[in-house]
């Protein structure tokens, strides 16, 4: 009964918005797996138990790898300047809601990844001419990342390394080492520590 508390106050009137709340709710699942099955065609591979929910737009899906376990949120932005980049995603990533990942230079995430809330990813770079055509600029995030919400990689960053934790609203503009935490704008190193 305690789960019921999450969208029922126990009145009367709020009886109406838990039932809307709960149909809401069993639409969006149902809205989502639909949404998964249909994409999972259009992947390059679609592993096992994978998510992507509801309005996630993916361009260029043939060039897409992602593996079982993963997820990608509501209004995440996958995208690309070239047909011929790649994105691979390993197991148990999930990428959360509003990100906007930029595979143009070749993406390569870990397995383990997590990815917060409204994180830009970009791997193409125009230089100081933003009519000039793009650069290519790849980036590896090893396993077991961290990166936190509202994060900016901008495209000179070519590895993010393994365990490594990106402070929120920080813009990382180089590479950070394995089992790193890093912050700030730019980001700065902040410790690092050793499992």
């Amino acid at each position: 009964m305690n789960k019921l508390n999450i969208i029922w106050n126990r009145k009367l009137l709020g009886l109406l918005v838990a039932v809307l709340t709960l149909i809401k709710i069993i639409f969006s699942k149902f809205l989502d797996k639909l949404n998964t099955l249909l994409w999972s065609y259009n992947l390059g591979l679609a592993g096992k138990n994978l998510i992507i929910q509801y309005t996630a737009i993916i361009r260029f899906p043939k060039n897409i790898f992602i593996n079982e376990g993963s997820k990608i949120g509501k209004r995440c932005e996958i995208t690309s300047e070239f047909e011929n980049s790649e994105l691979i995603i390993n197991k148990n990533t999930h990428i959360n809601k509003d990100c906007i990942v930029d595979f143009s230079g070749k993406l390569k995430i870990g397995s383990n990844v997590t990815i917060s809330e409204a994180v830009n990813i970009q791997t193409h770079s125009h230089g100081l001419d933003p009519r000039s055509k793009p650069i290519k600029m790849p980036l590896v995030i090893e396993d077991n990342v961290w990166i936190g919400a509202h994060v900016i990689i901008l495209p000179n960053v070519n590895i993010i390394g393994e365990s490594s934790i990106i402070g929120a609203g920080s813009v990382v503009t180089k590479n950070v080492s394995a089992y790193s935490i890093v912050g700030g704008n730019p980001a700065k190193l902040i410790k690092t520590y050793k499992k």
